[in-house]
């Protein structure tokens, strides 16, 4: 599970204590996304701060869901204007904690970085690799990244009316229903990295309306992997 929250506001622990009590002994992650006032507010103008603030973040949502042997990966997305010429803010953010801890992903809405063999290798050095992404301004056959035998894929929808409309609601960019023939295709590029071992976190984003997880069944199914149901009231 991804956990979009964070990226909001931090979790009280109350919250932090019930999840790992609600998932113990079973087999589930959590994968946490950095808050914005880290990767959007600070980073850019107040690296200091934003640093000071993630190893806050370490200790109080990372360490734990760690200890509690429930975190997945840390994304780190990134605001669309940041680009090259603040690569070394993102290096100092990625040195200031224990990063060789965690798996982290670094999700870039800058188009230009996702291919940036420079930047790759950047957040590489600090253990950090880029995060495939499939939406309107990209799809996920040009978009794979499993250099390092690990892939992080966030599946945004591919809602091209509303996703370039300044001011368009959210939820409406997100609207949006995977055909039986896409899904198709991230099986084909999933499959093989499957088959040679790699550890892969595929999250569906196209959350409106329940289509998430109607796709994810899709694809699960697709994959060979039977969906596991659980009768729960909540996690909170």
């Amino acid at each position: 599970m991804e956990v979009n929250s964070t990226f909001y506001s931090p979790l009280p622990g109350q919250t932090l204590t019930k999840w790992a009590k609600t998932m113990k002994g079973r087999n589930f992650q959590f994968s946490i996304k950095v808050p914005a006032s880290i990767t959007h507010k600070n980073l850019i103008g107040k690296t200091s701060e934003a640093c000071s603030e993630m190893q806050n973040f370490e200790k109080t949502h990372l360490d734990f869901l760690e200890g509690e042997g429930i975190l997945g990966a840390v994304l780190f997305q990134l605001p669309p204007f940041f680009n090259m010429e603040h690569l070394d803010k993102l290096i100092l953010l990625l040195s200031s904690f224990e990063h060789g801890r965690f798996v982290c992903f670094v999700e870039p809405r800058n188009g230009e970085l996702y291919h940036n063999k420079e930047f790759s290798r950047a957040i590489s050095t600090e253990g950090a690799c880029i995060a495939s992404v499939d939406g309107p301004e990209i799809g996920l056959e040009q978009n794979i990244h499993a250099e390092s035998g690990k892939s992080y894929i966030r599946l945004h929808g591919r809602n091209h009316k509303q996703w370039f409309v300044k001011g368009s609601d959210k939820l409406q960019k997100y609207d949006y229903l995977y055909s039986k023939e896409e899904p198709e295709t991230f099986v084909k590029i999933i499959s093989p990295l499957a088959s040679k071992g790699d550890e892969i976190f595929i999250f569906f984003n196209n959350h409106p309306s329940g289509k998430a997880p109607a796709n994810a069944i899709q694809i699960m199914e697709m994959l060979g992997i039977p969906p596991h149901f659980h009768q729960q009231r909540t996690l909170f």
